[in-house]
């Protein structure tokens, strides 16, 4: 039930106001830059909630002023206010015995960090329909990689136009910043700016202004800043990388050159739910499969729209059918290979509903779906114009008629007995083939003896004999195989024949 509470809980726009630095680098302007030989192919989009922690006490729909209070060593640190709460004098930052006058006047609760992570949580799975690539930083920030998703989403303009439509409206401002680096968006956004930058050229010169405030150092390291007369990030990078590591240590360095996208900049991605949930409500009595199809396909547009957009793909649908006395049908669809293609998963649910009989009135139905994210080899087959599954979507169509127990793929086994090296397997599964010498097409299922004259092996005649190959299995194994293998040429074509080295026997094993 993941997608359909979200949904409800971000209905509305965000209502928020833009700084000057969006009329600074308009969108039209980055869109043209990413097409130049100069502009970096990487870009990261940082998000940052700073009203989150007031949300998640329940108070974000209070005019009156509110603050939040965090217990922080042995004193309670102040870490929101929200704007009531700034126009009396009140400002993130300060200690509880500073605004003990204020205390008649304002509210002060509790900072409710388990209630921010599970919002945030909330957010980057909605995010996943923005960018794969999703990272949670201190339950405040979202960082997306958005470079490679543009083309997917037409251009960054409609991108930031989904984004700013999906934020729920409960959260009542947020920051945006566009940087190369996930490093410098997450501080551009936390200097409180609308920040969009395309080129490392650009993101130097922006974040030379940026004070070192904005860096998270200890006291004693800022006191050391300014003690040198160093107020700016572009004071920073005038220093020796040498001077660095002594004054600051490596990982300060680190820091600054994963700032300036110098230094790789490894991420771990946010883990979100891997269900995918879409169910629809059906007005009328809908008696028969033909009338449910309208509703299967305004899922699965929606499946395969958030398929696409968090780069992934599906092997099995699970289709939901409720009827009007509160019970329930369940119809799994096993697909051969990944798939996101609104025609494939039509075809195969349309194919796969048709063999139902309904009992009842049919009042709701859900999918369910475990979406698996693609590798980037794999993507480019999803994006290629011509089409190379088709050869699959006649299996998934058979599967879903007759069902998949009744149809078996064959794969080869690591063994030297030719009759027990292979199986049966799931169809179109990827089977090694080993080049051991020549094998038949049709295979005996138990060799068969042939006849003989003056030792020499008889099939409608003689036979004449090339390419001798010797299988001998391991003398430890139960049913030991000691032969000469022998490909045959006869009236009836090219057999596969063998002579029994212990028996001197000969047999005729397959025919090619």
């Amino acid at each position: 039930m993941r997608q359909k509470s979200l949904a409800d809980f971000a209905k509305k726009h965000i209502h928020h106001s833009c700084s000057s630095d969006l009329r600074e680098y308009p969108l039209t302007l980055i869109e043209q830059k990413l097409q130049n030989k100069t502009s970096t192919k990487c870009l990261w989009m940082a998000l940052y909630f700073p009203s989150l922690p007031l949300l998640a006490t329940g108070q974000h729909c209070n005019n009156n002023p509110v603050a939040i209070c965090e217990k922080i060593d042995s004193d309670s640190t102040l870490i929101f206010a929200n704007t009531a709460a700034q126009i009396i004098g009140v400002n993130s930052g300060m200690l509880s015995s500073e605004i003990d006058a204020f205390r008649p006047h304002i509210q002060i609760l509790e900072r409710n960090r388990k209630k921010e992570k599970a919002i945030i949580e909330q957010l980057s799975v909605i995010a996943n329909d923005w960018s794969p690539t999703v990272v949670v930083k201190d339950n405040l920030i979202l960082l997306l990689e958005i470079g490679s998703t543009l083309r997917s989403h037409n251009g960054l303009t409609p991108l930031t136009k989904l984004i700013k439509q999906s934020i729920p409206s409960e959260i009542e401002d947020y920051h945006m910043a566009i940087t190369p680096t996930p490093e410098s968006a997450k501080l551009c956004v936390m200097d409180n700016r609308n920040t969009y930058l395309v080129t490392y050229a650009q993101l130097v010169s922006h974040i030379r202004n940026i004070s070192v405030n904005k860096i998270e150092l200890s006291k004693q390291q800022y006191k050391f800043l300014f003690d040198l007369g160093i107020k700016t990030i572009g004071d920073l990078f005038r220093l020796p990388r040498s001077g660095i590591i002594q004054r600051f240590g490596f990982d300060f360095l680190n820091y600054i050159e994963r700032l300036t996208g110098k230094a790789i900049d490894p991420r771990p991605l946010s883990k979100s739910r891997p269900l995918f949930y879409a169910d629809i409500d059906l007005e009328g009595e809908i008696t028969t499969i033909q009338q449910l199809l309208a509703g299967i396909r305004i899922l699965l547009v929606k499946l395969e729209q958030h398929l696409n957009n968090s780069y992934a793909a599906i092997n099995q649908l699970e289709w939901y059918l409720y009827y009007e006395n509160n019970s329930y049908e369940k119809l799994s669809i096993g697909l051969n290979q990944l798939q996101r293609n609104f025609v494939s998963l039509y075809n195969c649910s349309q194919l796969a509903l048709r063999s139902l009989s309904l009992s009842d009135v049919i009042v709701n139905i859900a999918l369910y779906v475990r979406p698996q994210t693609i590798s980037q080899l794999d993507n480019v087959r999803f994006l290629t114009a011509v089409d190379e599954t088709k050869k699959h979507d006649f299996l998934d169509r058979l599967c879903a008629r007759i069902g998949n127990h009744a149809i078996n793929g064959i794969c080869c086994k690591i063994t030297y007995k030719p009759e027990a090296a292979w199986a049966y397997c799931i169809p179109s599964t990827n089977s090694c083939f080993f080049s051991v010498g020549a094998r038949p097409f049709l295979l005996f299922e138990t060799p068969r003896l042939l006849a003989t004259k003056d030792t020499r092996p008889y099939f409608h005649g003689p036979l004449k004999l090339s390419k001798c190959e010797r299988i001998v299995t391991n003398w430890w194994d139960k049913h030991t195989v000691n032969r000469d293998y022998y490909v045959a040429r006869s009236n009836c074509g090219l057999l596969w024949v063998f002579r029994d080295i212990c028996t001197k026997r000969w047999y005729i094993h397959g025919r090619f």
